[in-house]
């Protein structure tokens, strides 16, 4: 073959430049992964929004004496409490299960990729077990805590930063709206959607406020776990297949 034919012909990509182009390709999935999951779970903390600002407009009452209102609140606080706890249970649920779903579809995609630009095509790799699937799910760390206990933790933040805004209201002698406005925040006017349990919901974005805290963090949350979950779950992959790889 002649020496100008052969300079044309290009060159054979190596393993590791094939895997780096799947890599980067899988990245931009992964993203798109994300922000489906942080849709799905944000979809309880809206929910929770919903459900605490018609408590405090059903237990409050404008021009009521200082007592009614004392005792009113107390009844609030113990709905909202049980209303946060199961909000966060829920969206901690859900989270597990997401992980625990990406946990298995990373594992695979890992030793898929391998496999796709090995000689050996046939290599015989090692699958992550259900259990091990299970507990990379519920093991990741966030702030240095498995993210059941940060969803625990979050619930009791958001309880706490309800009751100062409710007791501070209260005190100043708020308006019922001056008080959902504390909780909720003030409207931007632009309208979103959520999903929860097969149902489509349309509501206005707020900013500020008790719940907007909670939901930052919450987004916060997923970005965080949904990069360590599929980073741990490659990372395990290999290592059960160090004699080939």
């Amino acid at each position: 073959m002649p020496a100008a034919l052969a300079a044309q012909r290009p060159m054979a990509r190596s393993f590791n430049e094939q895997l780096a182009d799947r890599a980067a390709s899988h990245a931009i999935d992964l993203l798109r992964f994300e922000a489906q999951a942080r849709a799905q779970i944000l979809g309880f903390l809206e929910q929770l929004k919903v459900e605490i600002e018609a408590k405090v407009r059903g237990f409050l009452r404008d021009g009521e004496s200082a007592q009614a209102k004392r005792l009113r609140a107390e009844s609030l606080l113990r709905q909202v409490e049980e209303t946060i706890a199961t909000a966060y249970g829920d969206a901690a649920d859900a989270h597990e299960e997401v992980l625990t779903g990406l946990a298995r579809v990373e594992g695979a995609s890992a030793a898929s990729n391998f496999r796709s630009v090995a000689i050996a095509a046939d290599l015989d790799l090692n699958v992550l077990t259900a259990q091990q699937l299970r507990a990379i799910a519920s093991d990741v760390l966030i702030e240095n805590a498995p993210s059941r206990s940060w969803w625990a933790a979050q619930a009791g933040d958001t309880l706490e930063r309800f009751k100062q805004e409710l007791r501070e209201g209260l005190a100043l002698g708020e308006t019922t709206d001056d008080i959902v406005r504390r909780i909720r925040g003030s409207a931007t006017g632009r309208r979103n959607t959520y999903e929860l349990n097969g149902k489509t919901y349309t509501y206005v974005e707020f900013r500020g406020g008790v719940l907007d805290t909670s939901t930052r963090h919450a987004r916060a949350l997923v970005r965080t776990s949904v990069q360590a979950v599929a980073s741990t779950a490659r990372r395990s992959t290999f290592e059960e297949n160090q004699d080939v790889v």
